[in-house]
This record gives structure tokens, C-alpha cells and sequence, in this order.
């Protein structure tokens, strides 16, 4: 079972701007993007301004509105600033725009109660007001948003998006077609004009009728008009990262339960690290416990993290004091990552029997080709003498 969770800034723009520049607070002002209006104060929301609306027939409403641009550089801060938040409570994040975003809240525990703490936490850290709404399917996500999201947090909310996620049939089942978004806007006319008003309707319908009315999209509509969908929540923030989570069937104390809590995280990181070529200097853990709030540390680290044995050392470093509470869960993230060095000690992994028979075929052939010394082990390399005593100098001096 997916639970994605769709998050929507309530007037992200205007809400900037009046940080920004703060002789707009109070006054009439709108966004402006592409000549329409992307946002507007509620000073000219007021006065009859709407969104989407001409710029010009904003003007012609409000004598004294003010005009201000959309600016990605302005822009850019606050949305990374909800974003963080948001990155401590969810390994899956996929930015829909500057105020919208996916989020697959699956990996944990109770999903509801992590929505709340989100809410909770994005107010106090960025004075924002959000809407949400949670379902199984990406696009119902957001339409829940839509019709139930100004109760965000609530126990009415949460039961509705039990229904969503549990039964999203009986949820979309009262709703317009025209909200059936997954399907194109010339489809969802031509079910109004049939006569479909609602996804009940819809669903009702034998799969024949569909077949014959719309061919092949006839799949999707009754996907849709069931309140399914398959589209995937992708990681796209923080860029360049990667995160992995553990969670305990039962609250962990124990030194021993830690440890291979820190073994699964360093593996998994380690993993992704190493497949994607990878390093970074910084870590981000939560520490979720079995009563408070989550307790979240960051460290940078001079020496870079780019395989398991680094992610380890460093886990071991951030987590040097333990926490007092019983851990429920642990999620750890590398952000910033940068494009890995690649040196010769990788060449230690050929201690271990797996690694090994998966090189020695490689090895086996550029012997072949150039010869059976072509390759060797650095322990089986010989230097003179004098070079031998040279570094037995510096090593004992520290002379170069």
C-alpha cells in the first residue's frame, strides 16, 4: 500500500514577496507570470482579483495595484527552505512546482501522524500555511488536497484520506469527472456530454460501453472513475542525495539493536553510493523515538563518505551520544553529493571472496593480452632498497 502525501503552499507568491519587500504588506499588490495573474494579496483578492486572471483586467479592478514579477532567484530560498522541512519527514519528494509537492510517506509507520507532524513543523519553521491531502494514487493525492486539504491535520481529514487510500472508490465515487485528472480535458468533456456527471457513474459502466465509446483510453477511465492510478512518486529532492531509513518492530534500547541499525543504514547508503558513483561530506540523521519529537542531527565531515565503511564511521560519529528515549525508526540522508574520485584502493575489495571471482576474469584476460605481471597487488610490487629505507624514515620522523 502507497500512502502519498500532496502538499500545496497556500499563496506561496504573495507570501514571499511581502517578506521580501515589506512596503507590499497591507497593500494590493498581484504575481505576475507570462502576463496573468500567478498570485495576488488578499488586499486585492479583496477587490475582485482573481488568478489566472489578465494582468490588465487586474489593473482595470485595482487602480493601485501593484505589479510584481515572478523571480526564480527570489523564489528559490523559501522553496528550499519548505522543502528541508519537508526532507526530514520523507525519503521520496517530487517538487510539483515552487508551492506543490508529492511526498510518499509508505516507509512509515503511521503515515497520518507523520502528515500532522509535517504541518506542525512547516508552520513554526516557515510561517507558511499548507494544505494536504493523502491517498494511494498520485493524482488522487492532489485532488483530495483539493476538496478536503483546509482541513489539513484534522481528525475529519484524516478520516477522509482513510477513505481515499482505503477505499478510493467510495471517495471519488460523488466526484465531477472534470477532477478525473489523469485523463485528457477533451476526454473528461466528452463523458459530461455523454451524460457521466460523476466517477460513480463512470465506474458503473461496463467495461464494453467504455470500450466501444473511447477505445483505448477505456483502461484509464475506469482506472480513474476507481480511484487508482500507478504513477510513481520520484526522488527529485534534495538533488543529489541519498537517503535510506530503518524501523524496529518493537522500541529499541539496546547497544546491540543500534549497531545493526547503523550496519543496515551504512549498507544501504554505502550501496547507492557506490552505484551511482557518488560522494558526499555532509549527513543528515532523525531519530524518530517512541514518545516526543523526532530529534534530527547534521555533521559535516572533512573526509569523504563514498562507500559503507565511511557511512559507518561517520553514523558511529553523529550517533557518539546515544538518545535517552527508546528509537523507534532511524532515516539517514547525503545531500550535495558530488561526482566520486575514483582511486586504486578500491583494489582492497579483492580480499573478499565474492568481489574477487567477479574480477578475476577481467584480470584473467589483460594477462593474457599483456602478460602475467600486467597486474600485480601493491604488497607484491618491490622497490630497492634505498627507497624502502627512505619511507621507513619519513614514517618514523615525519620528515618529506
Amino acid at each position: 500500500m502507497h500512502y502519498i502525501l500532496h502538499l500545496s503552499a497556500l499563496h506561496f507568491y504573495s507570501f514571499v514577496f511581502t517578506e521580501i519587500h515589506s512596503a507590499l504588506r497591507g497593500a494590493p499588490f498581484v504575481v505576475e507570470e507570462a502576463k496573468r495573474v500567478l498570485d495576488a494579496s488578499p488586499e486585492a483578492l479583496a477587490r475582485g482579483v482573481r488568478l489566472g486572471m489578465r494582468i490588465a483586467e487586474a489593473r482595470t479592478l485595482v487602480k493601485d495595484c501593484a505589479i510584481v514579477e515572478r523571480s526564480e532567484e527570489a523564489l528559490r530560498p523559501y522553496k528550499e527552505a519548505w522543502l528541508d522541512v519537508c526532507a526530514e519527514f520523507a525519503d521520496v519528494i517530487e517538487p510539483d512546482s515552487d508551492d506543490r509537492a508529492y511526498l510518499d510517506l509508505s516507509a512509515q509507520p503511521d503515515p497520518y501522524l507523520t502528515a500532522r507532524e509535517l504541518r506542525l513543523a512547516l508552520h513554526d519553521r516557515t510561517s507558511m500555511a499548507f494544505r494536504g491531502g493523502m491517498s494511494s494514487a498520485k493524482w488522487l493525492s492532489r485532488v483530495v488536497c483539493e476538496v478536503a486539504g483546509h482541513r489539513f491535520g484534522s481528525a475529519e481529514w484524516v478520516e477522509e484520506c482513510k477513505t481515499a487510500t482505503l477505499a478510493p472508490r467510495d471517495f471519488v465515487a460523488s466526484l465531477p469527472v472534470s477532477l478525473l485528472t489523469p485523463l485528457a480535458p477533451s476526454t473528461r468533456e466528452r463523458l459530461r456530454f455523454l451524460g457521466y456527471r460523476t466517477a460513480g457513474q463512470v465506474a458503473d459502466l461496463p467495461q464494453e460501453v467504455l470500450r466501444e465509446q473511447f477505445g483505448e483510453e477505456a483502461p484509464l477511465i475506469r482506472l480513474c472513475a476507481l480511484g487508482k492510478g500507478s504513477a510513481p512518486v520520484r526522488a527529485l529532492y534534495p538533488p543529489r542525495s541519498v537517503f535510506a531509513r530503518v524501523s524496529f518492530d518493537s522500541p529499541v534500547e539496546a547497544e546491540g539493536g543500534l549497531l545493526g541499525a547503523i550496519r543496515d543504514l551504512a549498507e544501504e547508503l554505502g550501496r547507492k553510493l557506490t552505484d551511482s558513483e557518488q560522494q558526499g561530506q555532509r549527513l543528515n540523521l532523525r531519530i524518530e523515538v517512541e514518545s516526543g519529537a523526532p530529534e534530527v542531527r547534521k555533521r559535516s565531515f572533512a573526509k569523504p563518505l563514498r562507500d559503507t565503511r565511511s557511512v559507518e564511521c561517520a553514523l558511529q560519529a553523529i550517533l557518539r551520544e546515544r538518545p535517552q528515549a527508546p528509537i523507534v525508526a532511524m532515516s539517514a540522508r547525503l545531500p550535495a553529493l558530488q561526482p566520486a574520485r575514483r582511486t586504486q584502493s578500491d583494489f582492497r575489495y579483492l580480499s573478499i571472496p565474492s568481489e574477487r571471482r567477479e574480477v578475476e576474469p577481467a584480470l584473467h584476460t589483460i594477462r593474457e593480452q599483456y602478460g602475467a605481471k600486467s597486474v600485480v597487488h601493491a604488497s607484491d610490487l618491490s622497490f630497492p632498497r634505498r627507497v624502502k629505507l627512505l619511507k621507513l624514515w619519513r614514517d618514523a620522523t615525519g620528515w618529506n
